[in-house]
């Protein structure tokens, strides 16, 4: 059984590395500093409590890096969860706490929910549903799936219309820019063409059932394809 230790950070006189003056972090340079020191100053600085595993207390892993004029907490923010990144660690809020967990436990942790026109700017991991204006959400999925992160998942429903994808957000904004630009008329044709063919060769193979579901999923690509050019015409 993992033992769970809640790290209260409070202020701490003349410990801080992290000073914030007037809403903005002052410049400060850490070399081969602890990582779990970096956390400790970050919960400490923004005054947030944090929920970690024993074994995360114990990493001796170190960071170093510099920052040469002062910057917004946001910015401060972003740049927290890609460090966290770097080490194979991320950040996830639970109730009034942030709990550090290691990347490759994301898929069995809940992160934050958001829809696809406010993805979170950061290397945060949290889960986006994506809705596309076009039924062919089953391609697009396949085709995302080499750009994913390490531990990054991305599902496409029955629907034929919606996804899912639990990734860093930083990279989840990238891939619903080239979904969008997949989501398209072009690729709906390309679809059915694709389905044509495939009905022919379940077909010539003696593969009946196969072919009549095609048939079937082939009408309804056509018919959503006819409707859509209708709009398109009456909206000229």
């Amino acid at each position: 059984m993992k033992w769970i230790s809640i790290i209260l950070f409070l202020p701490v006189i003349a410990t801080a590395k992290i000073n914030i003056k007037g809403g903005k972090v002052q410049p400060f340079s850490l070399k081969q500093y602890p990582v779990v020191k970096f956390v400790d100053d970050y919960a400490e600085a923004l005054k947030k409590p944090i929920l970690a595993d024993i074994s995360f207390t114990k990493k001796k892993d170190t960071i170093s890096f510099a920052i040469n004029s002062e910057i917004d907490i946001e910015t401060y923010e972003k740049m927290f969860f890609t460090i966290l990144e770097s080490k194979g660690l991320t950040a996830i809020e639970e109730g009034s706490f942030l709990r550090i967990i290691e990347n490759r436990d994301i898929r069995y942790t809940a992160t934050s929910f958001h829809t696809s026109e406010n993805i979170p700017d950061t290397d945060e991991y949290t889960l986006v549903f994506h809705r596309l204006k076009f039924p062919v959400a089953h391609d697009i999925t396949r085709n995302m799936r080499p750009f994913m992160s390490r531990y990054g998942r991305i599902i496409d429903f029955g629907d034929a219309h919606s996804i899912a994808i639990n990734d860093r957000g930083s990279n989840i904004k990238r891939l619903v820019q080239i979904m969008n630009s997949l989501d398209n008329k072009e690729s709906l044709e390309k679809l059915i063409k694709n389905a044509k063919k495939d009905q022919l060769s379940s077909r010539a193979s003696k593969n009946d059932s196969r072919a009549l579901n095609l048939e079937s999923e082939i009408l309804k690509l056509e018919k959503q394809l006819i409707e859509y050019k209708l709009k398109e015409k009456g909206g000229q």
